[in-house]
């Protein structure tokens, strides 16, 4: 309904100015040339249209078009800035083909498009680059696709939509890939769901996505009109007017807020499998800590038991420098002391030569040879030294 409403405008003056070009169920391999006419609706359904090159050329022709309908062709891959060609296009519908991969600038360029219907095809994934670009996107369509999770940041891209059909898709119903369509959900986007079911994990499959998704994130209860005012600590009177700074917070904003704070509450639960190891980490730390403090008390006692070790060795050592120097000292003593004693017995020993010296003498008298110092040296030598001096002798005897 609100896709029919949508588009009553658009059909109304499509139908008022017969430019509407229907070429449904002909067979068609390529996308034909526009003529001189203007055209606003181009029906192209039940053909063989691929969207190659030669495709994007013929919509070139088209340049005032609004609506395109390629239902039920035979589409595979939508390449990037495809439709850019015709600007101008507000309804664009892709349902029953076979696309099974979206580039993420394959709608770049359709800045006026409203609606926008990607059913029963083979996404698996939904790039969310895909609509950042399409602000005035009202109407998505992604009933019968492969689609198990939305990105967590469609809420910030798709929060503008009016209707967002996800029926017959495989979803995973965990908690924490649901959080995005419960934030879709409390925006106040109308999300088609009577066939929309879960299928996983195993103990929520074949639920509906929505009740799945209230069960996540429960909507907050309607304020109670007998509840009590809440108590003030200081006195005056209780303002029941909305705070200055949310002025235009809706309802819808508040809940989507809530649900935000709710799944952060559950996304940062602590893990059960991760207390040992936190037990470790606290056990080290207030062991490296006691180390520490034991060090620093006890640092000073220890730096003066080595300190004194150190000063008693070196006494040690010069003890033994001293008893190596007092070892020669004794022995120059005693060299002293012998050099005085010889020193001293010089002079005994010198009389006691003395006295040899006569003893001889007075024996060499009493043999009966006189030395005779009166006799010339020439003689001496002459008569043959001591015989010569024995004949004179005997002479003068």
């Amino acid at each position: 309904m609100v896709a029919m409403s949508i588009l009553d405008y658009t059909t109304k003056a499509a139908a008022e100015d017969e430019s509407v070009v229907n070429l449904t169920n002909r067979a068609l391999q390529v996308i034909p040339h526009n003529g001189d006419r203007p055209c606003v609706m181009l029906v192209m359904e039940g053909n063989l249209i691929i969207l190659n090159e030669t495709d994007r050329l013929a919509l070139a022709t088209y340049p005032g078009l609004a609506e395109l309908h390629l239902d039920s062709n035979l589409v595979t891959v939508i390449p990037a800035k495809y439709f850019s060609v015709v600007p101008n296009l507000r309804v664009l519908h892709l349902s029953r083909n076979n696309i099974s991969s979206l580039d993420p600038e394959a709608f770049s360029g359709l800045d006026d498009l409203v609606e926008l219907d990607l059913s029963h095809n083979l996404l698996m994934t939904l790039p969310i680059q895909l609509f950042r670009q399409l602000n005035n996107l009202k109407v998505l369509d992604l009933r019968g696709n492969s689609l198990e999770v939305l990105d967590s940041n469609t809420t910030d891209v798709l929060g503008h939509l009016r209707s967002l059909d996800l029926q017959e898709n495989p979803w995973n119903c965990s908690c924490l890939l649901l959080h995005s369509i419960g934030e879709l959900n409390a925006s106040g986007v109308a999300i088609a769901g009577p066939g929309a079911l879960c299928a996983s994990p195993e103990k929520q499959a074949g639920g509906g996505l929505l009740e799945a998704t209230a069960i996540c994130y429960p909507s907050p209860p309607p304020p109670s009109s007998t509840a009590k005012p809440a108590l003030l600590t200081s006195p005056g009177p209780v303002s029941t007017q909305q705070p200055r700074g949310l002025p235009g917070m809706s309802r819808a904003t508040l809940m989507s807020s809530q649900n935000h704070s709710i799944s952060n509450k559950e996304t940062q639960a602590p893990v059960l499998g991760n207390t040992w190891t936190f037990t470790l980490c606290v056990a080290a730390v207030a062991l490296s800590t006691s180390v520490v403090i034991v060090c620093a008390i006890k640092g000073p006692t220890w730096h003066k038991l080595l300190s004194s070790y150190r000063h008693r060795r070196l006494r040690e050592e010069d003890n033994e420098e001293e008893e190596e120097e007092v070892v020669p000292g004794v022995f120059l003593a005693a060299r002293i002391y012998a050099k005085h004693r010889l020193d001293a017995q010089q002079p005994e020993t010198f009389a006691y030569g003395q006295e040899n010296g006569r003893a001889e003498k007075e024996e060499e008298e009493e043999d009966g040879y006189i030395e005779d110092l009166y006799i010339e040296r020439a003689d001496y030598h002459a008569g043959g030294g001591k015989g010569y001096s024995s004949a004179a002798t005997e002479e003068e005897a």
